[in-house]
């Protein structure tokens, strides 16, 4: 095909619009680097972790641990043992956050993943002799998503399967009472209004009173056992030095070769919020004879029930 000065024209024409195009268009972005997004980032280093609204004056939950090796425990709550899923989570999350997570990097971007600057919850970790680490969180969202940035930088990071901090200390302590293994359980003690009762389980499973040898009521203990298994504080009080703890009920739960297991002190009325208070002979022997955990009515009022029940069934 010859082409004629027209044709020349018009293919001058269209490279030109082709370099053009090229020029304008936007470069692809370039795929973040499979990094952590904090490399310097040691949660083994940390002893010390303050979480605060950026909304409220509420006072911050203060969780602290003497070494990398001891349990976190909440300041807030006289010391009391932390939970530590929810510490482990939180720190695994900042530690395994990768570049590519990058959502934004604009200003502009904060106010729209609720990171502005009166805004979300921030979290600082500190360690001895280095700066603190300071992050904003925002509350998680639908489908578990949250965001998160470092104090003072403008990049915002996604963080799938986020759960949202607790603001309150009590969110943060451990609320199992009995770390317990039910069937070492050989024998339970039982002091109430003045009267003491002993029932000791035989290799075939029967329960017997050790005084009279008289069988006690196997469900009700069992299902006793099951109940102090499951028994979860709400909240953590510190018991004032003219103040006295729980009193009531007074069980414990020994091994066949007599030691103690467990041991506890229970209130056998609720107070005006309807909770009990609840004393474990565990943390008075490990020098916390001032806590005083506070359990629902419900708990209280069930385990009184196989209680009532045991007694009721040995006469006593």
């Amino acid at each position: 095909m010859k082409l004629t000065t027209l044709n020349l024209v018009l293919l001058v024409i269209v490279a030109l619009l082709g370099t053009a195009v090229g020029l304008t268009r936007p470069s692809s972005p370039q795929a973040p680097p499979n990094e952590r997004a904090f490399v310097a980032f040691d949660p083994a280093t940390l002893l010390e972790i303050q979480i605060h609204s950026r909304v409220t004056q509420a006072p911050a939950v203060i969780l602290q641990r003497e070494s990398a090796e001891a349990p976190w425990t909440v300041q807030n709550r006289a010391g009391f043992w932390a939970e530590a899923y929810p510490i482990e989570q939180l720190l695994g999350q900042i530690t395994n956050l990768q570049a590519r997570d990058l959502v934004t990097e604009s200003a502009d971007g904060l106010t729209l993943f609720g990171l502005g600057p009166d805004a979300g919850i921030e979290v600082v970790l500190k360690s001895p002799g280095a700066a603190d680490w300071r992050f904003v969180f925002a509350d998680a969202r639908a489908g578990g998503q949250g965001y998160v940035r470092a104090a003072g930088d403008e990049r915002v990071f996604a963080l799938p399967g986020f759960v949202a901090l607790g603001l309150e200390a009590r969110q943060w302590i451990r609320p199992g009472v009995f770390d317990l293994s039910q069937a070492a359980v050989r024998r339970i003690e039982i002091g109430l209004a003045g009267e003491t009762l002993s029932v000791a389980r035989d290799d075939k499973g029967i329960w017997r009173e050790q005084v009279t040898g008289k069988v006690a009521p196997r469900v009700s203990l069992e299902d006793l056992l099951a109940d102090l298994d499951a028994l979860a504080v709400i909240d953590i009080v510190e018991r004032e030095a003219e103040a006295p703890g729980a009193q009531g009920l007074d069980l414990g739960l020994f091994d066949a070769e007599g030691q103690e297991l467990a041991g506890l002190v229970l209130d056998l009325q609720s107070n005006e919020q309807g909770r009990r208070r609840i004393a474990a002979r565990a943390w008075a022997q490990a020098g916390h004879d001032q806590w005083v955990g506070l359990i629902d009515d419900a708990q209280g009022a069930l385990i009184m029930k196989r209680i009532n029940s045991v007694f009721v069934a040995l006469a006593k």
